[in-house]
This record gives C-alpha cells, structure tokens and sequence, in this order.
C-alpha cells in the first residue's frame, strides 16, 4: 500500500490507523461475507462505504478505541483489522477484537501474530494490566487462539447470540500483565547460496570429496543445537535451479528472491518464515564449525546487543563467519535512509559501521586464533585447501580446533590461497 503509516510492526505485518484510504472493495465485500463475519457482529445489516467511513470518522475521535489496519509486509496488502476497544485508564482494561477479513491469509498464525504484537503494546505502551477477548461458542478457532495466548476462560454469557435460528453462548476470556508470556524466540540460520559466483561459477554446489559444498556446510549448520530452522536464501535467476533442486531432494527449506539485493533476500527469507532471530550465513563456508554458531546465538541471548558477529575484527580462520541480529532490527536498517549498495550486496554492515546499534564481536581464543588460514570458498585454490582439509577426516564432524591443527600440520596448503584477494565492503 502506498503512504504507509506504520504505527506497530511484527514478524510479518504491520499495523496503521485504520484510515479511508482502507476503504477498497475488498473490505467492503469483508464486511457483507457470510464466512468473514460469522462469528461477529458484522453481516447483520448491509455494510456501504458511506457507513464504514462514518465508523472511521467516530472513532479517530473516541480515546477509548483504537482500529489499526494489519498489512502483510512483503505484498503491502490490507488483510484485516484489529481494535483496541473499551480502554478504562482507570482500572488499566480494555478488550481486543479482531478479524481477518482476506480469508487467503486464514489458518497461517497472523491472526496469533497480530494478538500477540498488540498485548504487547497493550501492556508496555498503555499500561494496561487486563485484556479481555470474547468469542461465540462455536468459533473453536478462536477459542484455540485465546488458550495458546495464555488466557483464561473467566465467564460465559448463554444464548447471547441468535444466528441462523440458533443460540450460540459468549465465551469471555481475560489476561493479566503477570500472566502474560513472550512467545519463544524462533531462531533461524539463513544460508546466501546462488550458483553464478563470478570467481568460481557452480562452486556451492561443487563436489567436496564427492559432497556438494553446500550439504557439507548444511549438515555441519544443522548440529547448532541452538538453532530452530536452517533455509536457503536464494535468487530467482534460472541459473539457481540446481540449488532450488538439492533442497527440494534433502527436504531444506528455501527462499527465492532478488539476484542483487542481497539485504532484501534475506529480510523477505526472514520475514516469510516468520523468524524472530536472524543467524546470517554466506554459502562459502563449508567448514564453519556449529559451535561457533552457538557461541554467537549464546551471546545474544544473555546480553543486550543488537548485533553479534565473530568477524568484524578477523581472529578465526576465514570460512568461519556468524553474524547474529533480530529481524526487527535488520528492518531498522532501511527506516528512514535509502539502502546503499554496501548495505544490498552485504546486508548487515550498516550494524558496525553507523555506530548506532549496541554490537559485540567475538574474539577468538588463543588456541583457534588463525586469520592467516582461509577455508572460504571464493577461488579453485580456496577449493583445493576445503578439499585437502576435508579428507583427512572420515567424517563431517571435526571441529575448527582440529582444522587448525591440520592446516598448522601442513603449512604449505596455507600459502596455497594466501595471496587470494578477499572482496571487503567495496
């Protein structure tokens, strides 16, 4: 939607004052559909733009209600409203109503998204220290809902809905500021993959010891035992169907998007697989070691950086990079500023580089500092240190302490890449 008017955001959505420019077709026809409003008080009578807009105009006045829109994020669409109704400042209650209007958008968790973002403004922003929902007796969806979000059933109003000849009960739900709980943080390593490297064409999926680069990294990523999801962020150019391919034979998920806007790949990976927590992989590290991947995770979670990495300041070997952040904050990135070609072809350096975000790089310890080693895969000579590495183990399991001591074993396989250019933030 153009003239955008953000007042909240999630995952997923976002959320603006329910406005005129709202007033399509589309949420006419919501109002007057026997599916979309079964189960509230719309569909009664006859809904017209004319009256909807007088309902918009009443409330832009009235301090005890607030409607916002919600908007899908990626596609800009309107695909329901949610209201803040009943605000008593004085007893901190209030009551929230809701409804998914686009039934495209039914049974995918944004109606659970959206409650979840507006308790949480209920119970941070306003203050408040109750919030009530109420739901007819046959709306089970609904009443699923109101468990998952923690609330209790404290009443019912019998036969207080006659629909269709039939009497239906109220179901009354509330929630306290004390009972509420955050939902667990969804943390997911998105892994950049895209098959036409200028360096090395094809080389993610470039047989290491008769294992594409890719698996090889994919599995070791997969023993991170703090990781939910691992999804392959990739493009939309044809020549990324070989990709598209392996992850669809190994069942790993992926993401398609744009060949040169890096950044906005792997927001819209995030933003689509409903990510809390943004673990940024790049596809040229077949060796990373999953420990480092916890590590990273580990030191977010107990502090409050907005921005964990382990290679803004070089001390591991090269091929072991994490960068660790939220995807709200990966959105704060683009608020208010044009995105630079910096920020599309390498995502996240705005983070360290504008000094406005709280960040923290991990410093390798004495016994696995080895910037002097590379085991990313840019170049054939890269390939052929990855390879000689990889084969003396006989399985993927070893670790970037036994990479070391492999690579100081034989010093003349570290000169083999040494002079390799590295592509910094050009």
């Amino acid at each position: 939607m153009a003239n955008k008017n953000i007042f909240l955001r999630s995952n997923r959505l976002y959320f603006e004052p329910l406005e005129e420019k709202h007033l399509t077709p589309s949420y006419i026809s919501w109002l007057n559909g026997s599916k979309t409003t079964q189960y509230n008080s719309h569909g009664v009578f006859p809904n017209t733009k004319q009256k909807t807009l007088r309902y918009i105009e009443s409330i832009q006045n009235d301090s005890s209600t607030i409607v916002l829109a919600i908007i899908e994020q990626l596609t800009d669409t309107h695909i329901g409203n949610i209201a803040i109704q009943y605000i008593d400042f004085s007893n901190s209650t209030c009551e929230i109503s809701i409804m998914i209007g686009d039934r495209n958008y039914w049974s995918h968790g944004y109606g659970y998204e959206a409650f979840h973002r507006i308790i949480q403004h209920c119970f941070n922003k306003l203050n408040l220290n109750k919030i009530s929902i109420g739901t007819t007796s046959d709306n089970i969806s609904m009443q699923n809902v109101a468990k998952k979000l923690g609330m209790t059933q404290e009443g019912t109003r019998r036969s207080e809905i006659k629909r269709d000849s039939q009497y239906f009960d109220i179901y009354l739900y509330g929630l306290l500021k004390d009972e509420y709980k955050i939902p667990k943080q969804k943390i997911v390593a998105s892994i950049e993959a895209r098959m036409t490297s200028s360096r090395l064409p094809g080389k993610v999926l470039k047989l290491i010891n008769n294992i594409p680069a890719l698996e090889l990294m994919v599995k070791r990523v997969l023993r991170a035992e703090k990781l939910d999801e691992v999804i392959i962020a990739t493009t939309t150019n044809e020549e990324d169907a070989p990709i598209i391919k392996w992850c669809e034979q190994n069942k790993i998920k992926y993401f398609r998007g744009s060949e040169e806007n890096v950044y906005e790949r792997v927001l819209n990976t995030h933003i689509t697989n409903n990510t809390d927590i943004i673990v940024e992989l790049t596809g040229d590290c077949p060796l990373l070691d999953p420990v480092l991947i916890d590590e990273a995770i580990e030191c977010y979670l107990n502090n409050k950086y907005e921005y964990v990495s382990n290679c803004i300041e070089e001390s591991y070997p090269l091929g072991m990079a994490v960068e660790v952040f939220s995807l709200e904050a990966l959105k704060t990135i683009a608020d208010n500023r044009e995105l630079s070609i910096i920020d599309k072809e390498h995502v996240s350096p705005f983070f360290y580089t504008s000094n406005q975000y709280k960040i923290f790089n991990i410093t390798a310890p004495n016994n696995l500092t080895f910037p002097e080693l590379s085991v990313t895969l840019d170049t054939q000579e890269d390939f052929v240190v990855i390879e000689k590495i990889d084969q003396c183990f006989d399985n993927n399991n070893y670790t970037i302490k036994d990479i070391i001591n492999i690579a100081k074993k034989n010093p003349k396989w570290i000169s083999i890449n040494t002079n390799i250019h590295r592509k910094g933030l050009e």
